[in-house]
């Protein structure tokens, strides 16, 4: 309606442009006269002071880092330039006398502006010596012109990709496919030993299902209260008004066992008040076999609770490192899913947004599964290179069914962005929102990522960097509220980790779901940068290069970050008490931090390397205290489950190792069996 504005009314806008008398009113007398619709203008709020501030900071910090970087390059090229001048002239002249070569060349400049050389050469044999000539000339005079970001920027310029250091990462990757071998070694030896399985009614119940009552359930609620909040699969109210309401006998549903079997295997600390870590593992067979006997009821009716009991039994295998069979159950709710898609699903009403949620949302499983079976072949995150061909390594895509590879790369494609709905908690609104920020991050480097990872040049334009990185800035900084954002002063370089706690401890916006984010953008920041760092040679062999503005600059962003990174994730773990972490962001952060650690190199190495050109021996000491710390992080922030033996015992090999080198005693360090009893 019109309002009062210092004694006049403001008029809508439809009276405004005829410049006409308004009558206030909604609609005033003129627009509800000549039948038009009538309305005002909302009057734009400013932005806020704290919004402004953080934007401020963070061009202000970047303009900071820009000047920085062109003062250290005009350092070097100063230094440069102070320790070749007197030793140019001798050489060449020195040069050219030894090869008794003489350079009567005159220069002219014609009148239309053309320029030309006259020389005395007049043979083949001596314009090869004088092309040696120069050619050897132009090693002993540097080239001192270093890329800046003005000229690379307004030419589109190119960096070069280096090889990227991924020990842990590479480790963690071949520790994996070796407890899928084991595990599918001792599948192959129960299926000689052992007897089919018998039926649901002969079953023999664990004990600890006699000694519990409501199992099934209490393992459901468990699931609700952590693992659902850190990826939000279903609507809450929704799964209990289908599956668990009004049902005498929840181990005849498929569903709620096939939910109870993933929860038992997925890293949940939670799970051990309810069943002791050493019965996890035959509990989650026993939930297994009751949902497979469950759905294989009803095989034959394509229903939302067959898709979700499959996507659950995917599940389960999964993290059991079960590739073979957690693809075939996949496959199977993929093709429940075109199904429902094509008919139930095809055309949903237009309300309620309950009716179409719950599928929604179940695309985040199936996204899960995908991306295990990707990982496994090695087309996810940084591609594990230098693999031994003669190696068994599974294939978990079907090759020669091409429709069913179509269904797998759309799930890939697909977003997956669900919205809260109003009856949901606090809680679980803000883990939705979380998961629709982080995947808003991952859309914005996801291009790059592809292209620098996965390409087979290594010159990579740096505009694409640049906009990458502002397109990530701006998203944090501007457009993520500032609920989910976490204070600009917490990150400021220089303070210990008592200050660091603290400021994270007095941010009223810190919780779970801020700090995964602001991990995420200090981990994707990280990865952009990662591959331009200067290489560390360890052998003394070729001249040391010049560094270049973006090799310094990409050396300081990536140790910046991976120490945010790692003190972000102990503070979840430890203080914030998060059941599990984003393990990916941990090993990308202590790849960098076992880089900058130097092991093994003694000072006349890092001299030898140049690596003392961009880090201080301070720098060196402080990357490898935080190299330790990652170690404690992973103990505290995941839980290994039965089938990850081998991979636990490649991270009790690297603590071993890593404290070895830093001559340290290790630490009492958790049995694999007891993973919480010693904290």
């Amino acid at each position: 309606m019109a309002t009062k504005r210092k004694g006049k009314t403001v008029p809508c806008e439809g009276c405004r442009e005829r410049k006409k008398k308004c009558t206030a009113g909604q609609p005033c007398e003129r627009c509800k006269r000549l039948g038009i619709q009538c309305y005002y203008l909302k009057p734009v709020a400013p932005p806020k002071l704290e919004s402004i501030e953080s934007v401020n900071h963070q061009e202000i910090q970047m303009h900071v880092e820009v000047l920085e970087d062109i003062m250290r390059n005009m350092e070097r090229e100063m230094y440069l330039l102070n320790a070749t001048t007197t030793t140019t002239a001798t050489a060449t002249n020195r040069f050219f006398s030894q090869h008794e070569m003489t350079s009567n060349w005159q220069l002219k400049l014609g009148k239309d502006g053309g320029i030309s050389i006259n020389t005395d050469i007049l043979s083949y044999a001596n314009l090869l010596k004088h092309v040696e000539a120069l050619g050897n000339l132009s090693n002993t005079i540097p080239i001192i012109k270093q890329p800046t970001l003005a000229s690379l920027s307004a030419g589109g310029g190119y960096l070069h990709r280096n090889v990227l250091y991924t020990v842990v990462r590479r480790g963690n990757f071949r520790a994996i496919l070796g407890c899928i071998q084991n595990e599918a070694r001792k599948q192959i030896i129960s299926a000689c030993t052992m007897t089919p399985p018998p039926s649901a009614a002969a079953q023999q119940q664990p004990f600890v299902v006699f000694e519990k009552k409501d199992l099934a359930l209490q393992l459901v609620n468990a699931y609700f209260g952590c693992r659902f909040l850190h990826r939000v699969v279903f609507h809450q109210k929704t799964f209990f008004d289908m599956f668990v309401k009004g049902r005498s006998d929840l181990e005849a549903s498929p569903v709620v066992c096939a939910v109870a079997a993933a929860v038992l295997t997925m890293h949940c600390k939670h799970v051990i008040a309810c069943v002791p870590y050493d019965q996890q593992l035959g509990l989650g067979e026993y939930y297994f076999d009751k949902a497979r006997y469950a759905v294989s009821l009803q095989f034959d009716e394509p229903s939302m609770e067959t898709m979700i009991a499959y996507l659950f039994m995917s599940l389960y295998k999964s993290n059991l490192l079960r590739p073979q069979d957690a693809n075939m159950y996949l496959e199977i709710a993929i093709r429940i899913r075109q199904i429902l898609a094509e008919t139930v699903y095809k055309h949903p009403p237009p309300l309620p947004i309950y009716s179409t949620q719950p599928n929604t949302r179940l695309h985040a499983g199936f996204q899960d599964c995908v991306q295990f079976i990707q990982f496994i072949n090695n087309q996810r995150g940084v591609p594990a290179k230098n693999l031994n061909p003669s190696r068994n390594k599974p294939s978990m895509l079907n090759q020669e069914n091409s429709t069913f590879k179509q269904l797998f790369q759309e799930i890939c494609a697909e977003t997956y962005d669900p919205k809260p709905l109003p009856d949901e908690s606090r809680q679980t609104v803000r883990a939705i929102l979380k998961e629709h920020y982080v995947g808003r991050i991952a859309r914005v480097v996801g291009p790059y990522f592809r292209r620098v990872r996965w390409s087979e040049t290594d010159l990579i334009p740096l505009s694409f960097l640049m906009k990458t990185e502002e397109d990530l800035n701006q998203l944090y900084f501007c457009q993520i509220p500032l609920d989910f954002r976490l204070a600009p002063s917490i990150f400021e370089d220089g303070i210990s980790d008592a200050e660091f706690r603290k400021r994270l401890l007095e941010d009223g916006r810190t919780d779970i779901n801020s700090v995964t984010i602001a991990a995420r953008y200090y981990q994707s920041l990280l990865a952009l940068h990662e591959p331009f760092q200067p290489t560390i040679r360890r052998s003394q062999e070729g001249d040391a290069n010049v560094l270049s503005v973006h090799a310094l600059r990409a050396q300081e962003v990536c140790y910046k970050c991976s120490i945010i990174v790692v003190r972000l994730l102990e503070f979840q773990c430890t203080i914030l008490e998060a059941c599990t972490i984003p393990t990916p962001s941990l090993l990308c952060a202590w790849d960098t931090l076992m880089r900058n650690s130097c092991l093994g190199m003694d000072q006349d190495d890092l001299d030898a390397a140049g690596v003392t050109n961009y880090l201080s021996a301070k720098d060196i000491e402080l990357a490898r205290e935080y190299a330790v710390r990652c170690i404690e992080v992973l103990r505290r922030g995941y839980l290994f489950n039965g089938a990850e033996r081998e991979v636990f015992e490649y991270y009790e090999k690297i603590e071993t190792q890593l404290l070895t080198a830093l001559c340290k005693s290790a630490s009492p360090t958790a049995k694999y069996w007891e993973p919480v009893s010693n904290w």
